[in-house]
């Protein structure tokens, strides 16, 4: 399998693209026994300070045999050789030319390499370059005025750009907080859902609902799979689905 780079990303700062990241990779590798890495190319370093507080958990508390982190690690080490997804930090403001080597070098080591980008995006020209590096880009928004505007304004920026043949990623769009179209902002995100399909923005049927699965994300552990309404992984068969991967190959 060729290697597959892919980013959630945003324009805007806090729009969950951290927390995202890692429930997609951990869960391409647990549940499809796919070969991950995620590079932290973020200035924070939230992903990083995130992989090095759980390693520091589990050496300060060495799990118990039948816990749920040695039986994902033990899984996941029986069928991809990786205990869980392997972490990297990249100084964006390196010249792009020793970034594209060192992704270079992730190229068939890897099924997919997840970037994990800044905010804000136009904190250095880098960030342009590796967008055209990526095969597939999933954008999360909430529907408060600020969140709709940058997301507008990205994906726009995307289509122009894949328009003109400078952008070869795929992309797509879901709602982050989402709530069903009821309550506080409901009517909100219908509207939203209602222009993103007159824009033809490719808006994924699912979304990530504010749950406890969300609020307790691992860089390690992936999300259980369940069938309640809210559970993350609708969002990520979805996905799976878009990367043409399912879970009896």
């Amino acid at each position: 399998m060729v290697t597959k780079y892919i980013s959630v990303s945003s324009s805007k700062g806090g729009s969950g693209k951290s927390t995202i990241t890692s429930i997609l990779s951990t869960g391409l590798l647990s549940h499809l026994k796919r070969r991950i890495a995620v590079v932290d190319i973020d200035p924070q370093e939230s992903l990083i300070d995130a992989r090095k507080a759980e390693l520091k958990e589990i050496d300060n508390n060495p799990p118990k045999s039948n816990s749920l982190i040695y039986q994902t690690i033990l899984k996941n080490k029986e069928n991809t050789n990786q205990s869980f997804p392997d972490f990297f930090k990249m100084s964006l403001y390196d010249d792009f030319a020793i970034i594209k080597q060192k992704l270079d070098s992730l190229n068939g080591k890897y099924d997919f390499v997840f970037l994990d980008f800044p905010g804000s995006l136009n904190i250095h020209s880098n960030t342009i370059l590796l967008l055209k590096e990526l095969d597939y880009i999933f954008i999360p928004f909430y529907v408060d005025k600020n969140s709709r505007s940058a997301t507008f304004k990205f994906a726009h920026s995307l289509k122009e750009l894949k328009g003109k043949g400078m952008l070869k990623a795929d992309f797509h769009l879901f709602f982050n907080q989402f709530n069903g179209y009821t309550g506080k902002n409901g009517s909100s995100f219908k509207v939203m859902r209602d222009f993103m399909e007159s824009k033809k923005y490719p808006l994924l049927k699912n979304a990530i609902y504010s749950s406890p699965e969300i609020e307790r994300y691992s860089t390690i552990v992936p999300i259980k799979v369940g069938a309640g309404i809210k559970n993350p992984y609708h969002l990520l068969e979805e996905i799976y689905n878009i990367l043409n991967l399912n879970q009896n190959e």
